[in-house]
């Protein structure tokens, strides 16, 4: 099967893609807007307790109060501008982007 580079299976992830020296094999299935297990505590897992309350500055309609409303939000630059709006969250010190908290919801994974 034909080889795709990282980046573009990942560009919806808030503009965080990890480097990669060659292609990687294009995915064989979709990946899922919602996360499929409970969050394992791992880098790449969503924080299912946390609320917040977002609304686009863009958009005013476009609203998330949950990690898992995240990738609902139309279109693609709203759901980048919630992973990357700055929140206090228990256990770190100042604010912390949302996709440090949802990670998997903002396609870091």
């Amino acid at each position: 099967s034909p080889k795709v580079a990282l980046s573009i299976i990942c560009s919806r992830s808030c503009g965080e893609c990890p480097d990669t020296e060659a292609p990687t094999q294009a995915p064989v299935k979709s990946i899922t807007d919602a996360p499929s297990q409970a969050p394992t505590g791992g880098p790449c897992a969503d924080d299912d307790t946390y609320t917040f309350e977002y609304e686009d500055s863009k958009d005013p309609t476009q609203t998330a109060n949950s990690c898992a409303e995240v990738p609902l939000l139309k279109p693609v630059s709203a759901f980048n501008r919630a992973c990357r709006t700055k929140y206090r969250y228990e256990g770190k010190s100042g604010k912390v982007e949302l996709k440090t908290i949802c990670s998997r919801s903002c396609g870091i994974c």
